[in-house]
Protein backbone atom coordinates (compact mmCIF):
# COMPACT_ATOMS: atom_id res chain seq x y z
CA UNK A 1 0.00 0.00 0.00
CA UNK A 2 2.72 2.46 0.96
CA UNK A 3 4.59 1.94 -2.31
CA UNK A 4 1.50 3.05 -4.25
CA UNK A 5 1.34 6.26 -2.26
CA UNK A 6 5.05 7.02 -2.05
CA UNK A 7 6.57 5.77 -5.31
CA UNK A 8 8.29 8.25 -7.57
CA UNK A 9 7.97 8.51 -11.33
CA UNK A 10 11.60 7.40 -11.59
CA UNK A 11 10.86 4.27 -9.56
CA UNK A 12 7.81 3.53 -11.71
CA UNK A 13 9.81 3.90 -14.93
CA UNK A 14 12.54 1.65 -13.53
CA UNK A 15 9.94 -0.98 -12.63
CA UNK A 16 8.56 -0.81 -16.17
CA UNK A 17 12.05 -1.25 -17.65
CA UNK A 18 12.78 -4.17 -15.34
CA UNK A 19 9.48 -5.74 -16.35
CA UNK A 20 10.52 -5.55 -20.00
CA UNK A 21 13.89 -7.05 -19.09
CA UNK A 22 12.16 -9.96 -17.38
CA UNK A 23 9.85 -10.50 -20.37
CA UNK A 24 12.83 -10.57 -22.74
CA UNK A 25 14.84 -12.92 -20.52
CA UNK A 26 12.32 -15.58 -19.54
CA UNK A 27 14.86 -18.30 -20.27
CA UNK A 28 18.01 -16.46 -19.25
CA UNK A 29 17.82 -17.25 -15.57
CA UNK A 30 20.64 -15.00 -14.27
CA UNK A 31 19.28 -11.91 -16.05
CA UNK A 32 15.70 -12.70 -15.14
CA UNK A 33 16.54 -13.25 -11.47
CA UNK A 34 18.61 -10.06 -11.25
CA UNK A 35 15.78 -7.99 -12.72
CA UNK A 36 13.24 -9.72 -10.47
CA UNK A 37 15.24 -9.02 -7.32
CA UNK A 38 15.72 -5.39 -8.30
CA UNK A 39 11.99 -5.12 -9.10
CA UNK A 40 11.03 -6.21 -5.60
CA UNK A 41 13.70 -4.05 -3.97
CA UNK A 42 12.41 -0.95 -5.73
CA UNK A 43 8.90 -1.64 -4.47
CA UNK A 44 10.24 -2.08 -0.93
CA UNK A 45 12.24 1.15 -1.26
CA UNK A 46 9.19 2.96 -2.63
CA UNK A 47 7.23 2.02 0.48
CA UNK A 48 9.55 4.29 2.44
CA UNK A 49 9.51 1.64 5.15
CA UNK A 50 13.19 1.38 6.10
CA UNK A 51 12.68 -1.91 7.96
CA UNK A 52 11.11 -3.57 4.91
CA UNK A 53 13.70 -2.19 2.50
CA UNK A 54 16.62 -3.27 4.69
CA UNK A 55 15.13 -6.69 5.45
CA UNK A 56 14.73 -7.38 1.73
CA UNK A 57 18.30 -6.25 1.05
CA UNK A 58 19.49 -8.75 3.65
CA UNK A 59 17.43 -11.53 2.06
CA UNK A 60 18.40 -10.81 -1.54
CA UNK A 61 21.42 -13.17 -1.68
CA UNK A 62 19.27 -16.07 -0.46
CA UNK A 63 16.44 -15.07 -2.79
CA UNK A 64 18.89 -15.04 -5.71
CA UNK A 65 19.82 -18.67 -4.99
CA UNK A 66 16.23 -19.76 -4.49
CA UNK A 67 14.88 -17.95 -7.56
CA UNK A 68 17.56 -19.44 -9.76
CA UNK A 69 16.53 -22.93 -8.70
CA UNK A 70 12.76 -22.45 -8.89
CA UNK A 71 12.85 -20.55 -12.16
CA UNK A 72 14.63 -23.46 -13.81
CA UNK A 73 12.47 -26.11 -12.16
CA UNK A 74 8.96 -24.86 -12.79
CA UNK A 75 9.22 -21.99 -15.26
CA UNK A 76 7.28 -19.93 -12.75
CA UNK A 77 8.71 -16.79 -14.31
CA UNK A 78 5.89 -16.55 -16.88
CA UNK A 79 3.32 -16.37 -14.11
CA UNK A 80 5.42 -13.86 -12.21
CA UNK A 81 5.71 -11.59 -15.24
CA UNK A 82 1.91 -11.47 -15.53
CA UNK A 83 1.60 -10.74 -11.82
CA UNK A 84 4.25 -8.04 -12.02
CA UNK A 85 2.24 -6.32 -14.77
CA UNK A 86 -0.77 -6.18 -12.45
CA UNK A 87 1.39 -4.73 -9.69
CA UNK A 88 2.78 -2.06 -12.03
CA UNK A 89 -0.72 -1.10 -13.18
CA UNK A 90 -1.84 -0.64 -9.57
CA UNK A 91 1.26 1.42 -8.78
CA UNK A 92 0.69 3.58 -11.87
CA UNK A 93 -2.80 4.41 -10.56
CA UNK A 94 -1.41 5.03 -7.06
CA UNK A 95 -4.11 2.67 -5.84
CA UNK A 96 -3.10 1.28 -2.42
CA UNK A 97 -5.87 -1.34 -2.30
CA UNK A 98 -5.18 -2.68 -5.80
CA UNK A 99 -1.45 -2.70 -5.10
CA UNK A 100 -1.97 -4.61 -1.87
CA UNK A 101 -4.23 -7.16 -3.58
CA UNK A 102 -1.78 -7.63 -6.47
CA UNK A 103 1.18 -8.07 -4.13
CA UNK A 104 -0.77 -10.47 -1.92
CA UNK A 105 -1.72 -12.60 -4.92
CA UNK A 106 1.86 -12.58 -6.17
CA UNK A 107 3.40 -13.47 -2.82
CA UNK A 108 0.70 -16.07 -2.23
CA UNK A 109 1.52 -17.81 -5.48
CA UNK A 110 5.23 -17.65 -4.64
CA UNK A 111 4.46 -19.21 -1.26
CA UNK A 112 2.33 -21.90 -2.90
CA UNK A 113 5.08 -22.62 -5.42
CA UNK A 114 7.65 -22.78 -2.64
CA UNK A 115 5.57 -25.45 -0.94
CA UNK A 116 5.24 -27.32 -4.23
CA UNK A 117 8.99 -27.39 -4.84
CA UNK A 118 9.99 -28.22 -1.28
CA UNK A 119 7.42 -30.99 -0.95
CA UNK A 120 8.67 -32.63 -4.16
CA UNK A 121 12.27 -32.84 -2.90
Amino acid sequence: KLAALNRTEKQLKTLQKLHVTMQKNLYDTPRYVSANIEFHQIIADASKNPFLAEALKELNPQLRLYMGDTTLIAHRHKQSVKQHQTIIEALEKRDPSATSRAMSRHLGSVEQHTGDTTSSE
